[in-house]
């Protein structure tokens, strides 16, 4: 018997038994073990990858959130200061001559 289909690990688990108990009269235990182990563990292994796979995901995810979050704060903090110290009075004279001139439009 040859396991050939990818399964969660807990019908991994029944499937391993099940064919244990088909074989024992046939092998002795440590012809089983062996078998068993040669054909479990390339799905062992993708189960591990995949995991460790999700995990680091995750971390990733989480850690381009934070910085994101980090950015964000920069960018307001420098927008208030550039508020503050006039930069961007200029820009505000233009758009309310804009706007008394009729050249704007309701978004």
């Amino acid at each position: 018997m040859k396991f050939e289909v990818e399964l969660p690990e807990e019908q991994l688990e029944k499937k391993f038994k099940a064919a244990l108990s088909a074989e024992i009269d046939a092998l002795d235990l440590r012809a089983i073990v062996h078998r068993a182990v040669e054909e479990l563990m390339p799905q062992l292994v993708r189960i591990a990858v995949s995991r460790a796979l999700r995990e680091k995901i995750a971390q990733d995810i989480e850690t381009l959130q934070e910085e994101d979050a980090l950015e964000e704060q920069r960018w307001d903090e420098q927008f208030e200061e550039d508020v503050k110290s006039g930069k961007l009075d200029a820009l505000v004279k233009k758009a309310n001559q804009q706007f008394e001139a009729g050249r704007c439009t309701k978004l």
